[in-house]
């Protein structure tokens, strides 16, 4: 996407300059001073290694505000995260990094972060780009994470959220994107997995607000313990996730002491009861395989309230429970939750202590499930207690199906595209976008400035990463484009041969034979048609 803003005779193209780090620590960011409206700025690896690095040694940033300025190549260096110490936090002490700031990426990526490697894992106890925060992070995206982790037993608890973005989020994350995430965690035999959350953007979150966010990779862990999802390990209480996917294959192994809740979105809820702790309108598209409970969108309810929600992935290999929604449920009403106007389509295979068509309900009593759908493929597992309903393939590829998700509500969301009823987190059409931009002239030099100026800030003002519910906007984007191209305007054309003002007569001479020569000229080429006309 273009940034930066193009001068006058600039060729405004998509992408742009990459900074490789080489593995060095910067001195100083490039500028700003940490407020709203002068943020610190990032523009090379070594000035993000630079925030990492103060931060690791006790500097917060509260409050301050930072942008990225560039894209960002860490060219596979081995990476400490930016907040990189955890554990005291958990037990009431102060030895613990938080970064406390806000990050706006401004659509840039960061690409190639490596934490560990196959041959030597980190020991740590949080892992990602970023290991705690507390600030906002926005608008930005990562490419190709690589991470190989081993989490602490510290004082008897395993310890080690890890995400691809961030091991544990405290503040809002909003259109932030993964792409091409692999990551392998185990953790210690012994040990009671406390705080050992896995998730492909966040481990843990207990932000007000996680939203339009997706992740898209491959998640493996060893050791059978934790809560793993494709987009987040554990969701705190009174948090919300909305308009984001995980499109992210998972493999656990199964032990069933190991006790590892594992979902193709979200591992599991914190257990406790709060109608606000919601996931609305998200989806996940990854095979669930291995683990004690595993569900193709949540491997345990436990206090989740989702909504509006679809899994496609299939489900097997699980030890305890599994099912093609929600793998279990919370041990008793103190953890029970909901699943409304969700589907699954994804196949369950295996053998497993539990298994269910749709979502664990054993019970007259559990959390509620209510007009919700799974594949006729599972109708021989549903319990008896299973309010979910069976449908065909094809029966869900019909515009009526997407009206019974509704429920008679559109505000719920449910659109028919396709052959498919989708939720709005999908991701939104940028066509129009790419095709205004192939439009901009090659050279902005005859142009004024200040059109030129419109043209870049309407290019500038294009958000990538947007879901569908938002494509409104991201035609608006597209208009903005559209319209500042049509509104470009020409400079004024110079005279190459200026004529001299009145009162002039320096060059009075050559004009006057400049003139005679012209007259005839004149007078030759009217007797040449004369003679034309008289033959």
């Amino acid at each position: 996407m273009p940034r930066g803003g193009a001068r006058s005779g600039d060729c405004i193209c998509r992408g742009g300059y990459t900074n490789i780090w080489d593995g060095s620590i910067a001195s100083a960011f490039a500028g700003g001073t940490g407020t709203a409206e002068n943020p610190y700025q990032i523009a090379t690896g070594a000035q993000l290694a630079y925030l990492a690095s103060s931060v690791n040694n006790g500097e917060t940033y509260a409050g301050k505000n930072f942008v990225l300025t560039a894209d960002i190549d860490l060219n596979k260096h081995p990476w400490t995260p930016i907040a990189n110490a955890f554990s005291d936090a958990l037990f009431g002490g102060s030895d613990y990094r938080i970064f406390a700031g806000n990050l706006d990426g401004q659509g840039y990526t960061v690409s190639n972060v490596a934490i560990g490697s196959t041959n030597a894992p980190l020991e740590s106890d949080v892992f990602g780009l970023f290991g705690v925060t507390e600030g906002k992070i926005s608008n930005l995206h990562l490419n190709t994470v690589s991470i190989h982790g081993k989490a602490k037993n510290v004082s008897g608890y395993v310890i080690g959220p890890a995400g691809g973005l961030i091991g544990s989020a405290s503040g809002n994350v909003e259109n932030c994107h993964v792409t091409g995430l692999t990551m392998t965690m185990t953790a210690p035999d012994s040990g009671l997995a406390a705080a050992y959350w896995i998730g492909g953007l966040v481990g843990a979150s207990d932000a007000e607000q996680i939203d339009e966010c997706s992740v898209s990779g491959k998640i493996k862990e060893t050791s059978g313990k934790g809560s793993i999802g494709g987009l987040i390990g554990e969701l705190g209480k009174a948090s919300k996730i909305t308009y984001s996917r995980a499109d992210v294959a998972l493999n656990v192994k199964a032990d069933y002491y190991g006790g590892a809740d594992v979902g193709g979105f979200i591992g599991k809820g914190n257990g406790k009861i709060d109608t606000e702790t919601v996931i609305r309108n998200c989806y996940a598209t990854g095979d669930v395989t291995g683990g004690a409970y595993i569900g193709g969108f949540t491997g345990s309810i436990s206090g989740l309230n989702i909504k509006n929600c679809y899994a496609t992935g299939d489900v097997s290999g699980a030890v305890a429970s599994m099912a093609s929604f929600a793998g279990t449920d919370g041990p008793n009403m103190n953890y029970y939750g909901s699943i409304i106007n969700c589907y699954a389509t994804g196949e369950v295979t295996g053998k497993a202590a539990y298994m269910y068509a749709f979502a664990m309900q054993n019970a007259t009593k559990r959390s509620e499930v209510k007009n919700c759908y799974f594949s006729d493929a599972n109708s021989s597992l549903k319990d008896p207690n299973e309010s979910a309903v069976a449908k065909t393939p094809d029966e869900m590829k019909t515009d009526s199906f997407a009206n019974a998700l509704n429920a008679g509500d559109k505000s719920n969301g449910w659109v028919f595209v396709n052959g498919k009823a989708l939720g709005g987190a999908e991701p939104a059409d940028y066509s129009a976008i790419e095709k205004a931009l192939k439009t901009v002239p090659s050279d902005l030099t005859v142009y004024t400035d200040e059109s030129v100026a419109a043209l870049n800030k309407a290019i500038d003002g294009v958000i990538q990463g947007k879901a569908a519910v938002n494509q409104a906007a991201v035609d608006a984007m597209a208009k903005a484009i559209e319209d500042a191209i049509a509104a470009l305007e020409k400079k004024p054309v110079k005279m190459a041969v200026q004529l001299p003002q009145t009162g002039d007569d320096s060059n009075l001479a050559l004009w006057t034979a400049l003139l005679l020569v012209s007259g005839a000229a004149i007078c030759t080429m009217m007797a040449g048609k004369r003679k034309n006309y008289e033959k």
